[in-house]
């Protein structure tokens, strides 16, 4: 069987030897910049989504705000209730032995 030249050696020729380097950088160059592509996408895409996703909570508590629901975060979801009250105590066993006698 024989063996491909190409397969596993450097070349002699030092102007193919400089072609493969600058052959090499060019694939590592074109693969860092479609890195960077795709990680712009990426990033593109999320921050959408998050725009989206604030402007729909803002549209649900702006809906909520005109219906008078109290919603986390505004001054006047606080609830005061008035009324009067009378402290009724539990009588003890001490003072219900004092009692009987």
């Amino acid at each position: 069987m024989k063996r491909s030249k190409i397969q596993g050696r450097v070349p002699n020729n030092p102007f193919a030897q400089a072609l493969s380097v600058v052959a090499g950088l060019l694939v590592v160059a074109a693969a860092f910049f479609l890195g960077l592509v795709f990680l712009a996408i990426f990033l593109g895409l999320f921050a959408i989504a998050g725009i989206a996703i604030a402007a729909r909570v803002w549209w649900i508590k702006r809906k909520l705000g005109r219906q008078g629901v109290a919603t986390p975060g505004r001054r006047d979801d606080t609830v005061v209730l008035e009324g009067e009250y009378v402290v009724i105590e539990r009588p003890t066993e001490e003072s219900e032995s004092e009692d009987r006698q």
